[in-house]
């Protein structure tokens, strides 16, 4: 399977252009252990989707901007151990292949919402966030590049941290 064509309104960080024509397993290589974990078998999950049919997953990362665009000619400022926690935000994706009936081709889908860290502190989608921070391998968060704010951002939002702010 490769990706033939995209439109992707509000890519995280990356460039769509770069991947078109990838196999999909070319398109993963980036993602650290994804590839060696389940790389041969996505494929095969993907040639089986029956048509109407969707795969469902979330997917989530953090940024310093609230921008929706994120494409890497933005040059949108990247995260750095002195973003302050006020500026740090969680983006997360919906996403949905989805198996087209009339030519079965597959439509990957992804609805993305954005939240201020400040609206998560404490609740149970921040603690769980800060439970994967922490649990996270440094390679990931390097791929993710929040390798610099981890371990304040999950400090922070299961307010186990010394102090109340950033």
């Amino acid at each position: 399977m490769r990706m033939e064509a995209g439109v992707v309104c509000f890519p995280s960080a990356w460039a769509p252009e770069e991947k078109l024509g990838l196999p999909i397993f070319d398109v993963h290589a980036p993602v650290p252990g994804l590839n060696a974990a389940i790389g041969d078998k996505i494929d095969h999950l993907l040639e089986r989707l029956p048509p109407g049919s969707a795969w469902l997953r979330v997917n989530w990362g953090l940024s310093a901007s609230p921008e929706r665009n994120q494409h890497p000619r933005r040059g949108l400022s990247r995260l750095t151990g002195a973003t302050p926690i006020e500026s740090i935000w969680l983006r997360l994706e919906h996403q949905a292949l989805l198996r087209l009936p009339a030519t079965g081709g597959l439509l990957f889908g992804i609805h993305l919402h954005n939240f201020s860290l400040k609206e998560l502190r404490g609740k149970p989608v921040g603690l769980a966030v800060a439970g994967q921070l922490r649990s996270m391998p440094l390679e990931m968060q390097v791929y993710k590049g929040i390798q610099d704010v981890a371990q304040r951002v999950a400090d922070w939002l299961d307010c186990s941290a010394s102090q109340d702010t950033a």
